[in-house]
């Protein structure tokens, strides 16, 4: 189980210092079911194969669909009913709006950067170098400093680990992705996630980070043929559930929120992705099976934003 201390500060907040075990050493992880996420997995990687089969023209990897799908007014509306549940009844409402979403990113340019050739490694060099892509800062340095979140509306913290533990940390990541060169454990490629972003090692940038190295296990595994399971919409788009499912892991030792928040969203995209990718590029095969309902409240929706 994962180790928390809290530490005091005043009567009526508090700072969590997370800790993370070893892959080895993650029991509740290795107990979790991952069936669904590997079904759900199996699902958008036979849809999005199909997509890059069907289209006249190939589609660029560093554009991934997923960025289309929650930019999409109907897509994104159908996202946050999907991802509804009891970690977001309480989050404040809200229409999901990714406008910053829309345009070119440096996190698309940085997925060409990935090492998904089993031959290829992962050192503490080549990830600086994909976070300074991902985050679009040439200077970008690992953090020789403490780092914590900035204090909720009850003064409360996450500390990260020292800069000395997160680097380490960091290490292990690199050489679990580099050991990956073959199918494997998803457990893996969870582990790879959490324990990322809890290292936390960028001043800036981790989640994107973490997002796009999360990807790219999934690639050299075999899992998906490319990283189209581009997790930063939905996780934006549902509000809060990632982010609490990343906490517990480390406050509580609970990985099955985060595995099955992960099967949701390949789930949806599976589900969605052929419609999503049908709409914005009128050259699929799969535009015939879009009702003439599903065209007219599509239309409705787009002229209600425009």
């Amino acid at each position: 189980m994962a180790e928390a201390r809290p530490i005091k500060r005043s009567p009526d907040s508090f700072i969590y210092v997370s800790l993370l075990p070893k892959y080895a050493d993650c029991a509740a992880l290795h107990a979790c079911d991952l069936r669904p996420l590997a079904h759900s997995l199996a699902d958008l990687d036979r849809v999005s194969r199909r997509i890059y089969a069907d289209r006249q023209a190939p589609l660029p990897i560093e554009r991934p669909l997923a960025f289309y799908l929650t930019t999409h007014p109907t897509a994104r509306q159908e996202l946050l009913a999907a991802t509804a549940c009891r970690l977001t009844a309480y989050m404040p409402p809200g229409d999901g709006r990714l406008d910053e979403m829309t345009q070119r990113s440096s996190f698309d340019e940085a997925v060409s950067m990935l090492p998904t050739n089993p031959l290829e490694t992962l050192d503490l060099e080549r990830l600086t170098q994909l976070a300074r892509r991902v985050k679009g800062d040439p200077q970008l340095q690992l953090r020789r400093r403490g780092l914590r979140t900035v204090p909720d509306n009850h003064g409360a913290s996450i500390v990260f680990p020292p800069a000395e533990a997160a680097l380490a940390r960091t290490v292990a990541v690199c050489a679990a992705y580099t050991a990956c060169r073959g199918p494997a454990d998803l457990r893996l490629a969870v582990w790879v996630l959490a324990a990322l972003l809890n290292a936390h090692p960028c001043p800036d940038g981790n989640g994107r980070l973490s997002r796009l190295v999360f990807a790219g296990v999934l690639a050299r595994m075999g899992i998906t043929h490319a990283p189209a399971f581009a997790l930063g919409p939905l996780k934006h788009a549902s509000q809060g559930a990632f982010e609490i499912a990343v906490r517990r892991i480390g406050v509580q030792g609970r990985w099955q929120p985060l595995v099955d928040l992960l099967a949701v969203y390949a789930d949806y995209l599976a589900k969605h992705l052929a419609k999503v990718a049908a709409l914005i590029g009128g050259d699929l095969c799969v535009v015939d099976e879009i009702s003439m309902t599903d065209r007219v409240q599509t239309q409705q929706q787009e002229n209600e934003h425009a």
